[in-house]
């Protein structure tokens, strides 16, 4: 059943704790932190952190606040690896990922701020911002 296949992944992603709401405010939006250490894909699906998030994002849809004042999202890269990075879905996956965030979200996204990169981030960053 969809619903309870959702209802566990919502589960496993509160006990993760990888993704934590911090508030809202005027200028920033909502604002969450993403700890990328604590999302392990041995205890949750890439499919179910997906699902999740989307559901997240359909929920975001319907809050005024957001559609208003956008949201801002801090990404904590403490401890990540590239061994870590080449295990969050295959490279299509993560691919269409980023072209739903970039241009299929329905609200702002206002800032993304990442701390805690390492060295290997800061360069696909760099070749990502260069093309």
């Amino acid at each position: 059943n969809f619903s309870d296949d959702i209802s566990a992944a919502w589960k496993k992603v509160a006990e993760l704790g990888y993704f934590i709401p911090i508030g809202f405010s005027p200028k920033a939006g909502l604002t969450f932190i993403v700890m990328l250490k604590k999302f392990d894909l041995t205890k949750i699906t890439y499919d179910e952190a997906i699902k999740t998030s989307n559901i997240f994002n359909d929920l975001l849809m319907i809050d005024e606040r957001v559609q208003v004042a956008g949201m801002t999202i801090i990404m904590d890269c403490k401890g990540i690896s590239m061994r870590d990075m080449q295990t969050m879905g295959s490279k299509e996956d993560q691919k269409l990922s980023t072209k739903y965030f970039q241009e299929c979200q329905p609200f702002r996204v206002n800032k993304i701020v990442y701390f805690n990169v390492p060295k290997f981030v800061e360069v696909i960053f760099r070749a990502m911002h260069e093309r």
